[in-house]
C-alpha cells in the first residue's frame, strides 16, 4: 500500500465520528495500538534543526534549502500505548480504507 496524501485522508476521516478518539495501529504481525501525539511537518523539522553553516537553530535560509530536498511530508507522531487495551484488532489491516 503506498502512502495517501492529507487531501485523501481528510476524505476518508470525514464519514468518521467527529468525537472519536484516533489511534494508531502498527505492526501487524503482532498488532499494538498507540494514542495519537500529534503531527509534525517537514516544515517543522526543518526549522529545528541546527544550521551547520550559521551555527544556530531556526535559521530560515538553511530550513528552506532543507524543505526543497526533503518534500512535504506530515508525520501522525506516535503517542504513549494504550495500556488498557495494548493490542489493535488485527482486522484494522484488512478492512483499511
Amino acid at each position: 500500500m503506498n502512502g495517501i496524501t492529507v487531501t485523501e485522508l481528510i476524505e476518508r476521516l470525514q464519514d468518521c465520528d467527529p468525537d472519536a478518539e484516533v489511534r494508531l495501529a502498527t505492526q501487524p504481525n503482532w498488532p499494538l495500538q498507540y494514542h495519537l501525539a500529534g503531527i509534525a511537518t517537514t516544515e517543522d523539522i526543518a526549522m529545528d534543526r541546527r544550521c551547520e553553516d550559521h551555527d544556530f537553530y531556526n535559521c530560515e535560509d538553511c530550513a528552506e534549502g532543507r524543505l526543497q530536498d526533503d518534500g512535504s511530508i506530515v508525520y501522525l507522531v506516535e503517542g504513549s500505548q494504550h495500556y488498557d487495551q495494548p493490542y489493535a484488532p488485527r482486522a484494522a489491516w484488512d478492512v483499511v480504507r
